[in-house]
């Protein structure tokens, strides 16, 4: 699997910005901002630490590698079809699957 072959979002804020994020890039950047935001809110990071009796340096590694999965279910043909332009592009081939069952549906099957 080519994981250089799978768009994450496809509608940029700047129309004369990129056309997609890859999805693995888009993966890790939500897991690396997560990370950030909990190791700044010492609040939930301590409540997060006593909930699960983690130490703080092991919570952090879970949760970013959890976050790191959080659209993993994008991965799917049907989701990545949704733009059949960019599943041609990225792919070198076309589909035929539809998006039947959501991509957090699927990747909570996972």
């Amino acid at each position: 699997m080519d994981f250089y072959s799978y768009w994450g979002k496809a509608r940029p804020e700047n129309p004369s910005g990129p056309v997609y994020h890859l999805l693995a890039h888009h993966s890790l950047d939500v897991a690396a901002v997560g990370r950030v935001l909990l190791q700044r809110d010492k609040q939930m990071c301590q409540r997060l630490v006593a909930n699960t009796g983690l130490d703080e340096s092991s919570l952090l590694s879970l949760v970013t590698f959890f976050l790191s999965l959080h659209d993993l279910g994008k991965f799917a043909d049907g989701f990545q079809n949704l733009r059949p332009d960019l599943f041609s592009t990225l792919r070198g081939r076309a589909s035929r699957k539809d998006y039947t069952v959501r991509h957090d549906s699927l990747g909570n099957y996972l």
